[in-house]
């Protein structure tokens, strides 16, 4: 019994561990799309890092989970093995925490995803990872004028690129609470060359931000990638980043395509006002301050307007439904022309029937008109009846009868009495005769 009691006190343990790192992610029902050999969907149940990883600084595996920065002013690694191939389109999704520190940070975790084939510099000096490369960086830090935050840049190659520089390379970004979460936060960076080269970013199933002017692949091409996450945290900290799942998918999996229906807070810059007469502060957007100091607007102004209309609409892209509404007002035309054609069906074997009835009634003229005969012939049996019954009536029906018939009983009496004795005498004379013969 008690052997029963600690094994179940200790599964509690490993199944809570299970729920946390699926905390955020949507079920995928794209498990063929799934890259098994470079993906780790279940960390917790493994005893040592898959053979297709690889590892570098203090990384080590301690209770389920990936540890980078397992201590103070460390750093470490996580890197696929063999580059991942992409010919088009690819799904990457991240499960991470960040654990035992709240507040500024020189440190950061950082995900790449970078040409293996031009990585110009591997000096591990921007957050463990490459200082000169060609690819995307996203950034996960608090080091940022905007508090915790994710930021993505770019880079060809032909710069070196450092901590400082982050702030002005920065082409996207979005507010997320990280630092000492009890609950892991999940990652997805999605490319889809079929969708007009769209790069999307989601934290937690939520969007950050997503653009169609980055292309990491030309069309009709392939590229080889270098995926990986590293992470540093600084000085004077022991701020521990844990990779708790990896998923790699070889194309848009189904959870990168649900509609962008709410999207993360973006940073803003606040300036404080003074009233000069009342002496009461309030808080304005920047923007909107240095907007009323001047109110021309200079070309960048105009872009920056344009490219936040632009963001919003692909945050609010309803393409998906309105392929559905297309689908479904397809299906609506459909139905109306099958209702048409049932229709002039009805029509037509209506207008069938009625000349059928003309014809028939042609046929049985004839019948018709013998039946309207015999009704006259009814109608004056009916009349001699009428008129027999009332001469019955008045008494002249019988006396005439027994008239007739006693004046026929006084002719016919002779006439037969004459009648038999004609018979009589002829027949004697017909033996008479017979018998002279004879003799």
């Amino acid at each position: 019994m008690f052997r029963t009691f600690w094994i179940a006190l200790l599964a509690v343990p490993l199944w809570f561990n299970s729920q946390i790192v699926n905390g955020h992610v949507i079920p995928t029902k794209n498990n063929d799309l799934l890259l098994n050999e470079m993906s780790m969907p279940q960390i917790y149940k493994l005893g040592s890092i898959p053979s297709t990883f690889t590892t570098d600084g203090s990384t080590t595996l301690n209770e389920g989970r990936i540890i980078l920065t397992p201590k103070a002013n460390s750093k470490g690694g996580l890197w696929l093995k063999a580059p991942f191939e992409m010919d088009g389109s690819f799904s990457l999704e991240w499960t991470f925490r960040s654990f035992d520190y709240r507040g500024f940070s020189s440190g950061g975790l950082s995900f790449w995803i970078i040409d293996s084939a031009n990585l110009k510099k591997n000096d591990k000096t921007l957050y463990d990872g490459p200082s000169q490369f060609i690819g995307l960086q996203l950034l996960i830090d608090r080091s940022g004028p905007y508090g915790e935050a994710l930021r993505a840049q770019l880079s060809d190659g032909s710069n070196q690129l450092t901590k400082a520089s982050m702030d002005e390379n920065t082409f996207g970004s979005c507010l997320i609470g990280y630092q000492d979460a009890s609950v892991p936060s999940t990652l997805r960076v999605t490319y889809d060359i079929n969708d007009n080269h769209l790069l999307k970013v989601q934290i937690n199933n939520q969007i950050c931000f997503q653009t169609r002017k980055v292309k990491l692949v030309g069309a009709g091409s392939k590229a080889n990638f270098k995926i990986g996450v590293t992470a540093d945290n600084g000085e004077n900290n022991k701020e521990s980043f844990e990779i708790l799942k990896f998923n790699a998918f070889s194309k848009a999996n189904e959870a990168s395509k649900i509609p962008n229906i709410k999207s993360m807070p973006q940073p803003q810059i606040v300036t404080q006002m003074t009233n000069s007469k009342t002496g009461e502060t309030k808080l304005i957007d920047k923007k909107k301050f240095d907007a009323e100091k001047n109110d021309e607007f200079s070309n960048y102004d105009l872009f920056q307007k344009l490219n936040k209309v632009e963001g919003n609409i692909l945050v609010n892209d309803i393409r998906p439904l309105d392929q559905r509404l297309d689908s479904i007002i397809q299906t609506q035309e459909g139905l109306m022309k099958f209702m048409d054609h049932f229709l002039s069906t009805l029509s037509e074997e209506d207008d069938s029937s009625k000349d059928q009835i003309t014809k028939d009634k042609s046929e049985f003229k004839d019948f018709l008109k013998i039946n309207s005969n015999l009704e006259s012939l009814l109608e004056e049996q009916e009349r001699i009846r009428e008129t027999t019954k009332k001469v019955g009536e008045f008494g002249l029906h019988d006396t005439h009868i027994d008239d007739v018939i006693s004046n026929l009983k006084i002719i016919l009496i002779p006439v037969a009495v004459i009648l038999c004795v004609m018979i009589y005498y002829t027949f004697s004379t017909q033996q008479y005769i017979k018998k002279a013969k004879y003799l």
